[in-house]
């Protein structure tokens, strides 16, 4: 067995930690007729919040755009393949979780908002963050998001 100490010689911090996020439904690369409704179920835990559920989770589609918000959401989806994204805000402000691997969801960027980021939309390249004390942010996300490695911040285009 293999123990060790330490006695720090300054104050220190341990980062906070970003929501973990899961999708339940519906399965990886599932398939349903156009119209159909569909359930969307999925739940985030944050290590500083706990579950994060309601207005805390919100579901978008690269094709149909916003989906809803909650652990449970049922939709009708148009024609075509869709990427489904369910992202999770706690907290410290909105993060951005790469699900294409729904086994091992990673987290690529962030943005550590003023206040306590409340809600997010996104739309093609942009999210909408509503914050308790910065009020609208605009953030640009980059179109090339990777996938593994460095963790990108998005570019604050304006505030209200």
């Amino acid at each position: 067995m293999n123990t060790g100490a330490d006695e720090s010689d300054a104050p220190f911090t341990v980062g906070r930690k970003g929501p973990q996020v899961f999708i339940l439904a519906p399965e990886e690369n599932g398939t349903v007729p156009p119209g159909t409704p569909l359930f969307l179920r999925g739940y985030a835990y944050d290590l500083e919040d706990g579950t994060l559920d309601g207005a805390a989770l919100r579901w978008s589609s690269d094709r149909d755009g916003d989906l809803g918000t909650g652990s449970l959401v049922l939709v009708r989806l148009s024609a075509g393949p869709h990427r489904l994204t369910l992202s999770a805000t706690d907290g410290d402000g909105p993060r951005i979780v790469n699900i294409s691997n729904p086994a091992n969801p990673t987290e690529t960027g962030f943005y550590d908002t003023p206040g306590g980021a409340s809600d997010v939309a996104v739309a093609g390249d942009y999210a909408y963050v509503a914050d308790w004390v910065g009020g609208l942010l605009i953030l640009k996300i980059p179109s090339e998001i990777p996938s593994e490695g460095r963790v990108f911040l998005p570019l604050i285009l304006n505030n209200y």
